[in-house]
């Protein structure tokens, strides 16, 4: 099946991947899931929701980051093929 058939299909989601595996990132996240369990068990009142308004920003920041990443990445690769073919003909 063709990449593009299943772009349409929705059987392609980059943005879907899980990357949290072995090594650096999963000690990363692993730090991260623990420091926000306990930020959230004692912090209160506005600390507790200004950290909360904080924690929401920065998704917000990484899903924008995340996309302009694959954004870049599929110009990238669109200019690699254009390459390729002008170089064929």
């Amino acid at each position: 099946m063709r990449i593009l058939e299943k772009f349409w299909k929705g059987e392609v989601a980059p943005g879907e991947r899980c990357h949290i595996s072995k090594g650096e990132y999963s000690k990363s996240y692993a730090a991260m899931v623990d420091s926000e369990e306990y930020l959230q068990k004692n912090l209160t009142g506005e600390d507790l929701q200004q950290f909360q308004q904080f924690r929401d920003a920065e998704l917000n920041m990484s899903r924008l980051s995340d996309f302009d990443n694959f954004a870049e990445g599929f110009r990238l690769g669109a200019l690699l093929i254009l390459d390729i073919w002008e170089g064929t003909a």
